[in-house]
């Protein structure tokens, strides 16, 4: 399959634009290889607002030993791949996944680091989206990218996962740290989303709601913690949410969807801040039944299932 940017005249931008590169995961279950698949959060993402019926482009970059099957998986889902480019002389992003138990737990290390998404990597009218998903799993959004979007004239709702503060050491565990020049970039965002952890990596403060009020965004802070509850930001004041309940095969993906889900609700659904999380949640809810970008809820599934989120 042939992958260019897409950059004409005339092109109609889509709801969505999911910034980050895709990835290879080599999956491994209790100490056994099982599987290469599809992974990182333009994947899931992208693959989650499909199925919302976003229409969605997927904006990164991958080595020249990226598999060509599985960019055939996410042309199949009738995703907008016109700005995935495939470099030469550099490995794609990938990850070593251990799943261990039942449920599983998950040791995550990063096996290559991919090519880097610059500001040439954007398409001219990436700010014709109703909002932007940075993506980054492995620091593949440079500042310099980040500086454009920011400073586009009247810019979609951008909003980051807190991947993005993923540093490694050289056997590619993963930590989480900020400098002073990505916390500044952070500060401007309007949506930033994060797991417990990485919520409070980039707070400083180990209490999760004081965490959530400290941290500077313009619309919202979204803290999830997998099977428990979870806590945003509206009005200036802390709300917590609870997970639909479900049985968990594979939490890889969900807070990827959670963030993808929230930024459609708010921007194209034009839903309010505790409706977009409810339908959020709800999506998320799909993808831990199953492991890959497989299992994905549907507008009319996801819709049942957030009616029966609770927000206190």
């Amino acid at each position: 399959m042939e992958m260019s940017q897409s950059t004409g005249a005339g092109v109609v931008f889509p709801d969505i634009a999911v910034i980050g590169n895709p990835v290879l995961d080599l999956v491994v279950r209790d100490g056994v290889v099982r599987d290469s698949a599809l992974g990182g959060t333009a994947s899931y993402a992208a693959s989650a607002l499909h199925a919302l019926g976003a229409r969605v482009r997927v904006v990164g970059l991958v080595g020249e030993d990226f598999p060509e099957a599985l960019l055939e998986v996410l042309s199949r889902e009738g995703l907008d791949l016109g700005a995935v480019q495939r470099i030469a002389g550099v490995p794609t992003t990938s990850y070593r996944l251990e799943y261990t138990g039942d449920p599983p737990t998950r040791i995550v290390r990063l096996l290559a680091s991919g090519p880097r998404i610059g500001h040439d990597t954007l398409a001219p009218d990436v700010g014709d989206a109703r909002a932007i998903h940075l993506g980054a799993v492995a620091g593949e959004i440079t500042g310099e990218a980040m500086d454009r979007l920011l400073d586009l004239g009247s810019r979609p709702m951008i909003g980051a996962d807190l991947h993005i503060m993923r540093c490694f050491d050289d056997e590619g565990r993963v930590r989480l740290a900020a400098d002073e020049a990505l916390r500044g970039r952070l500060a401007r965002l309007d949506v930033i989303k994060g797991s417990f952890e990485e919520i409070r990596a980039l707070a400083g403060v180990e209490d999760v709601n004081t965490a959530v009020q400290g941290i500077e965004a313009g619309e919202t802070v979204l803290a999830t913690d997998g099977r428990g509850q979870g806590v945003f930001r509206e009005d200036g004041a802390c709300r917590c949410f609870w997970p639909y309940p479900t049985r968990e095969v594979d939490a890889t993906g969900a807070g990827d969807v959670f963030l993808a889900s929230y930024l459609y609700a708010r921007t194209r659904l034009e839903r309010g801040i505790a409706d977009a999380v409810r339908l959020a949640a709800a999506s998320a809810s799909f993808v831990v039944e199953a492991s890959g970008v497989g299992r994905l809820g549907d507008r009319k599934a996801v819709e049942e299932r957030a009616r029966e989120i609770r927000i206190d």
